[in-house]
């Protein structure tokens, strides 16, 4: 699966990502860390990625509103980190391994809001 991973993940979860077989990125290799949350969803529809974030504030609503304006969309799995181990190299391995499963069950997932428990 195409993962685009925001910048509140580390880039050990590209990295872990990317060992399991994925195609994966950040935004900060993209050159968008600190960037408009338009500009980040834009380029995950753009490039067909599915968007990695814990920001459903800002993406659900922007996913929205380009289904209302009939806008192309883009699976956006939404992972809060108080679900996550403590710990960079713990958080980062479960995370990926969470991602790896969640795309091993759906591989052409819906493009919307998904919520990874």
């Amino acid at each position: 699966m195409r993962f685009l991973i925001d910048e509140m993940f580390g880039p050990d979860v590209v990295a872990r990502l990317q060992g399991a077989g994925h195609d994966a990125v950040g935004v900060r290799e993209l050159e968008l860390a600190g960037q408009d949350d338009q500009m980040v969803l834009a380029r995950a529809v753009q490039e067909d990625r599915v968007l990695v974030t814990e920001n459903a504030a800002d993406f659900i609503p922007l996913l929205d509103q380009r289904a209302a304006a009939g806008q192309p969309l883009t699976p956006v799995v939404v992972v809060l980190k108080r679900n996550l181990p403590r710990g960079a190299g713990a958080m980062s391995n479960a995370l990926a391994r969470r991602l790896d499963k969640w795309s091993r069950a759906d591989p052409e997932p819906y493009r919307h809001v998904h919520w990874l428990p």
